[in-house]
């Protein structure tokens, strides 16, 4: 079990972003790739997806999870996360994500449906935005969600909020 010292600390943000820079370079693959790297990508995309809404909904499994109150000590930023968070990704959506991913069960052959990317960034994203603006200055500065390139667009932050720019780069 991590010591109280340690919950909050750069280390941990290191995690965290390692997260947030996979889903980014993932997310930026899909659909550009053929159809076998473009599962690798999606797979890879929603496992990050999942660490990252674990981290956001804030409810520790283990006592040596990394969670959002690690950083964060308004209750009620927390609040509107998890709010944000938990609207799109229900238990429905969570348990689909779980077991196409993670297990080799029976119950996969009546998942189907196509994986809302789109959604699943945007709402990831508002989320940690939300987040990293609630944060002290000093520790903003050890999350980076800049400019990136996505599928020949640009996203950036505008205003505190993530903005999928139209002119192909």
């Amino acid at each position: 079990m991590p010591t109280q010292a340690k919950r909050g600390s750069q280390e941990a943000a290191k995690l965290v972003q390692y997260e947030i820079d996979m889903l980014l370079f993932t997310y930026s693959k899909l659909g550009i790739v053929d159809q076998l790297e473009h599962n690798v990508y999606l797979e890879s995309f929603l496992i990050h997806v999942r660490n990252l809404i674990e981290f956001l909904v804030n409810e520790r499994r283990h006592q040596d999870d990394v969670m959002l109150e690690d950083f964060l000590n308004d209750n009620s930023k927390i609040q509107i996360i998890n709010k944000l968070v938990k609207s799109f990704f229900n238990k429905t959506e969570m348990d689909r994500i779980h077991k196409m991913l993670a297990h080799i069960s029976y119950e996969r052959i009546n998942l189907k449906g196509k994986w809302n990317v789109g959604d699943y960034f945007q709402t990831i994203y508002r989320a940690l935005n939300e987040f990293v603006e609630s944060l002290s200055i000093s520790n903003k500065a050890w999350f980076n969600l800049g400019s990136y390139n996505f599928r020949g667009k640009r996203a950036e932050i505008i205003d505190g909020s993530w903005s999928i720019l139209c002119q192909v780069l």
